[in-house]
């Protein structure tokens, strides 16, 4: 059961079924070195973030 179930997470890891999430922000903050403002939609995708080396 162990093994069916850490084959379950890594493929959620891969092929999440939600791949993007998105937040308002509510105050400024900086990602290097730019200046997101306040009130600014953000994109992640978790897709990509989890792919990446």
């Amino acid at each position: 059961m162990r093994y069916t179930e850490c084959w379950i997470k890594e493929s959620l890891r891969l092929f999440p079924p939600v791949p993007i999430i998105g937040r308002k922000k509510h105050n400024s903050f900086e990602v290097d070195g730019h200046l997101i403002d306040k009130g600014t939609s953000v994109l992640v995708s978790i897709r990509n973030a989890h792919r990446d080396e």
